[in-house]
């Protein structure tokens, strides 16, 4: 198991899913900037944690991709995780770069390149800035906290 993020946002004016992860995130197709924001950067950063302490990697086995949110994290823990396999041993956001701008065929869709970088270092800054936090909330020794936790993010959805 792991912790999924169900939430899909689009553009009013162009729709493009995307999400609004900060105060200063507009659209990134059409640059609209929006009044909505949903705070996805600790939530995703919770969520790649708790996978790297339950499976010993960023990347779960398999996952489902139900939301906007879940494609987003599926890319974000491919990234997170050819970083810590990374043998060049360079630094995340020079990593990012170049896996995000060169290697990811993003088709005719290239203007999810500079707001999926941005997202991408703010979720592995988040992960080390807030470590100690994150181990006291998912003690891989204490599974029945993290699947409280699992439960109680289930619900709050359902609003």
């Amino acid at each position: 198991m792991t912790l999924h993020i169900s939430y899909d946002h689009t553009c009013p004016s162009c729709g493009t899913y995307y999400i609004p992860f900060d105060k200063d995130i507009a659209c990134p197709k059409c640059n609209l900037m929006e009044e909505e924001r949903f705070y996805f950067i600790p939530e995703a950063a919770k969520s790649a944690y708790y996978n790297l302490i339950n499976e010993g990697r960023y990347q779960p086995a398999s996952w489902y991709i139900g939301s906007y949110a879940d494609h987003t994290l599926h890319l974000l823990f491919i990234t997170l995780e050819r970083h810590r396999l990374n043998e060049a041993n360079i630094s995340f956001e020079e990593f990012a770069k170049e896996l995000v701008y060169k290697k990811i065929n993003w088709e005719d869709e290239t203007f999810y390149r500079n707001y999926f970088f941005q997202i991408a270092c703010r979720v592995y800054s988040y992960l080390q800035d807030n470590n100690d936090e994150l181990s006291k909330e998912f003690s891989s020794n204490d599974k029945d906290s993290a699947e409280r936790y699992v439960r109680k993010r289930w619900w709050q959805f359902w609003k």
